[in-house]
């Protein structure tokens, strides 16, 4: 299995440019040619793979300098029978230079807006994050903002503290709450509306800075404010509404005119089409999950773990996750 970095782009293009140099130095027997071009590899893959922006930028000059000193050595070196060769791989070492320094400006960059109101919603916003990251490596600069928070900090508070006390001690009035405002959708789109002249400015100055190429939303409350807002700021770049429920789907997840719907299964994609959604814009792609999930185990993986838990491998076993509900209700649900 291939580590996140040696997806991107940059460093597969840098890989095969170093796999013809140490072709032609098999003929060429240049000194110091091999160390020097297996350096700028070496510090490429300790550039993508640091979590440190500033380690970044420091291995991605430590990588541009490696290829003058390449670009050197076959400058001295250049033969008859090879000149055409060499000039062909400093032709295209230079592009490579080129794209080293201006990998920063041109990475694509991804920003999800999620809350965290309950656990789905970040650890969807999360999945996706690692997803992108193991398909393309750092061709993609994906940031994960807590919109809730962004816009009212004190409202974001309130809204968690509600949101866990009515769903673990009053779930009765919270599907009322739920089935209410959903019949009733256009209270919520109403209430961006009537937030839209207060926050603009902080989140037309937020698009600005973080300046983002596609954004994906995983919560839908504030989904037509940042939807209107994004579509002036940038008209041309995507708004993504990735659906963290199945079947059940409250109905401001479709208050945002978004350019697609991500939902986990043809059901769900069928509620929306009667929310009268295009159908076009529905992609029926499976619920995100962290890679860990899609990982299979051995048997002596499984007993091993068991064991770890004081479980007894020798017994069917069931994995039980209750999420935010109450005991008594947990018991029922384990009855």
């Amino acid at each position: 299995m291939s580590l996140p970095f040696q997806n991107t782009t940059l460093y597969k293009t840098t890989q095969e440019t170093i796999k013809n140099i140490l072709k032609i130095n098999q003929t060429l027997k240049i000194p110091n040619l091999t160390e020097e071009a297996i350096a700028i590899s070496t510090n490429l893959a300790k550039a993508f793979s640091d979590k440190e922006e500033e380690n970044l930028n420091k291995y991605l000059v430590k990588a541009t300098k490696n290829i003058y000193g390449v670009i050197s050595i076959l400058d001295i070196y250049k033969t008859t029978e090879q000149t055409h060769e060499i000039e062909k791989i400093i032709k295209t070492l230079i592009n490579l230079k080129q794209n080293i320094e201006n990998f920063q400006k041109t990475r694509k960059k991804i920003l999800i807006l999620s809350a965290n109101v309950g656990q789905g919603h970040m650890s969807v916003s999360k999945s996706i994050k690692e997803g992108i990251s193991l398909t393309y490596g750092l061709d993609y600069e994906v940031k994960i903002i807590d919109f809730v928070e962004l816009i009212n900090s004190i409202l974001n508070l309130i809204t968690q503290k509600n949101y866990d006390t009515l769903v673990k001690f009053a779930p009765k009035l919270y599907k009322i709450l739920y089935e209410g405002t959903s019949k009733k959708v256009q209270l919520i789109k109403l209430f961006n509306q009537l937030n839209y002249p207060f926050v603009i400015t902080k989140i037309k100055k937020f698009f600005e800075e973080e300046n983002p190429d596609i954004v994906i939303s995983t919560f839908p409350v504030w989904n037509y404010l940042a939807a209107e807002i994004w579509k002036k700021h940038k008209p041309e770049a995507k708004f993504i509404t990735v659906i963290t429920d199945s079947i059940t789907i409250h109905q401001s997840w479709t208050i945002a005119d978004s350019h697609y719907y991500i939902v986990p299964n043809k059901d769900t994609a069928q509620v929306l089409e009667n929310f009268k959604i295009d159908k076009n814009k529905i992609k029926v792609l499976g619920f995100p999950v962290k890679r860990s999930f899609s990982i299979p185990l051995t048997n002596e993986e499984k007993k091993e773990t068991l064991k770890s838990l004081n479980l007894n491998p020798n017994l069917f076993t069931i994995m039980f996750l209750p999420t935010a509900q109450n005991i008594k209700k947990i018991q029922h649900i384990l009855k």
